[in-house]
């Protein structure tokens, strides 16, 4: 950087998901994978529950075909679905290869494999017609794929000569996936008290869990989240910030790796927003100010005010356009939280938040911004819930047994067709504290 008294780089490591670290036994080990919209995830520990895991993340090469699964369906439609199989494939391939340089032997030791996704893209996978999942719990056992099985993930990792038993983990319903059914596994199957399981990504998915019910939505918020669709943004990884904050009237930038930062990843994304609407560069409409105490930080593009990380205009930038598509997001999401609540007439105490941010997310800046309920008394962030719970699924075989109770305890709501989901829309697009009710 040129500027190290502006900017404070901070060198982090990759946060590393809740483990109990054991000594893994080298001859059995099991795979997990999330077939995540924008980002494709795979984890591998052994087979001893709660043993140390590796986690590897590659962006998903679907995305030529366009950022969301309706895109892709329509490619999908279109003819395209060999290559959309193909990308996929790929891409759990690649995210598999990152991990095996430092797993000697990976390949020969897996003996099991969990696949979660959204049903778009678990359909897509097995190249199946991409269509919405329907509640049938008695269509599971067709997601068993055996050892060496023609179709299924075996097709994926072939290249590296996987024969291991595989589970692909069914939908709910709508664009429902078991990536929700895993991450609600993961923090636990039967709650004490209500709460509420946010799994933030390109396909947002909810579910409200509490007095014997499961009420489960998903709705479409775009990739910003994640880094996608913002012009300096990107996926998480060395050169991303990964959090801003303001300090004694300059910035303070924690970046992942040991080099410049080049891209907002969505946590940073996130913190960058919080920080310039602490600071009055940004309103409650969303507009972006020029003036204030970072005024020197700004330049214009075509009329519209542009920000860079540094005075002098290098680096990362976040522009008018962008603080638009994060607040289209971000109001998805409260509108879906808020309607959910209503509908399920249940009062949670607690919201536990999933996805593929990247780096250090904060409870004050969620709640400050309006993506979360600012009344929600206890706020969890657990980035990778699905692959984790994924992960337990692979470690323990009674969890089939609950996982299938709990897809058939669902009552699934299409959001966009309850009446009161549009104004929520229109009501959460402000950057500001809104409450659940």
């Amino acid at each position: 950087m040129t500027e190290p008294v502006t900017i404070e780089l901070r060198s982090l490591s990759s946060p590393d998901p809740p483990s109990r670290s054991v000594n893994p036994d080298p001859a059995t080990l099991v795979l997990a994978v999330d077939l995540g919209t924008t980002s494709v995830k795979v984890a591998v520990a052994s087979k001893i529950p709660g043993s140390a895991h590796a986690i590897a993340a590659v962006p998903n090469r679907q995305s030529r075909f366009g950022a969301d699964v309706l895109t892709r369906v329509s490619a999908a439609n279109q003819g395209k679905s060999a290559e959309l199989q193909s990308d996929i494939q790929q891409s759990v391939s690649e995210a598999l290869q990152s991990l095996a340089p430092g797993l000697s032997g990976l390949v020969e030791k897996i003996e099991k494999v969990v696949v979660v996704g959204n049903p778009v893209m678990m359909s897509l996978f097995r190249d199946e017609g991409p269509t919405p999942t329907t509640p049938d719990c008695r269509g599971q056992k067709s997601y068993f794929a055996p050892p060496a099985s023609p179709s299924g993930l075996a097709i994926s990792l072939d290249a590296f000569g996987i024969q291991a038993e595989t589970l692909l983990i069914p939908g709910v319903a709508g664009h429902v996936g078991g990536d929700l059914l895993a991450g609600l596994l993961m923090l636990d199957p039967s709650p004490p008290q209500p709460l509420i399981y946010v799994d933030i990504g390109t396909n947002t998915e909810i579910a409200v869990y509490g007095s014997n019910r499961l009420h489960v939505a998903s709705i479409p918020a775009g990739s910003a989240f994640e880094g996608g669709g913002i012009s300096s943004g990107g996926h998480f990884g060395p050169g991303a910030v990964t959090g801003v904050r303001l300090h004694d009237g300059m910035i303070a930038v924690d970046v992942e790796g040991d080099g410049e930062p080049d891209r907002f990843c969505g946590s940073g994304l996130i913190s960058l927003i919080g920080a310039l609407r602490t600071s009055g560069h940004i309103d409650e409409t969303g507009r972006m100010w020029t003036r204030g105490p970072l005024h020197n930080h700004f330049t214009e593009d075509h009329g519209q005010p542009v920000f860079s990380l540094t005075s002098s205009g290098t680096g990362p930038r976040l522009t008018q356009s962008d603080v638009r598509i994060f607040q289209t997001a971000k109001a998805t999401v409260l509108a879906a939280i808020r309607t959910m609540l209503r509908v399920s007439e249940d009062s949670p105490v607690r919201i536990v938040v999933s996805g593929g941010f990247g780096g250090g997310l904060r409870a004050e800046d969620l709640r400050a911004l309006g993506i979360i309920p600012s009344d929600m008394p206890q706020v969890d962030i657990m980035e990778d819930a699905a692959l984790l719970g994924a992960l337990q699924i692979a470690q323990i075989p009674e969890m089939t047994a609950r996982l299938a109770a709990l897809r058939c305890s669902a009552i699934h709501h299409e959001l966009p067709r309850i009446d009161t989901f549009a104004a929520e829309y229109l009501s959460a697009m402000r950057l500001a504290p809104l409450t659940g009710s």
